[in-house]
């Protein structure tokens, strides 16, 4: 089999593509001085349009960790999130990531608030969906 160099050209924008696909959120830094909102708890909002619930079960120091579900076409999927807490750019914000056997979710909180979570999420993998995430705290 030989090669030609457009196809040389196209594997290399393939995988360049694939890379910035994966991007994650900025990181963030650390947690900054003074009261941290306590998020543990229910939240319900959505994301890209669909109904999610958030349960943060643990939040120690700028780790966090709960389970997240979207209501998709097929009933409810629920996945074990985790990620941190820290300051971007002066702005206490939250990442969070998702892995499963078949997917890779991705959430960029920049307003965390002890009543209100807002910011972008992807999805990567089978239906995969990318938009605003805003979820409030259950009462």
């Amino acid at each position: 089999m030989r090669l030609t160099a457009g196809a040389g050209v196209a594997g290399v924008v393939l995988a360049a593509l694939a890379l910035a696909a994966c991007q994650v959120p900025p990181p963030v830094g650390p947690l900054p001085p003074g009261n941290i909102p306590e998020l543990i708890g229910t939240w319900e909002g959505t994301w890209a349009g669909t109904p999610t619930t958030l349960v943060l079960t643990a939040q120690e120091g700028g780790d966090v960790s709960g389970i997240l579900t979207t209501l998709e076409r097929r009933g409810p999927v629920s996945t074990a999130v985790r990620g941190r807490l820290g300051l971007r750019a002066g702005r206490l914000v939250m990442v969070l990531t998702s892995d499963t056997t078949y997917s890779h979710d991705q959430f960029d909180f920049v307003t965390v608030q002890a009543d209100r979570l807002e910011g972008t999420a992807r999805s990567f993998g089978p239906g995969a969906r990318e938009g605003a995430i805003v979820l409030r705290r259950r009462a």
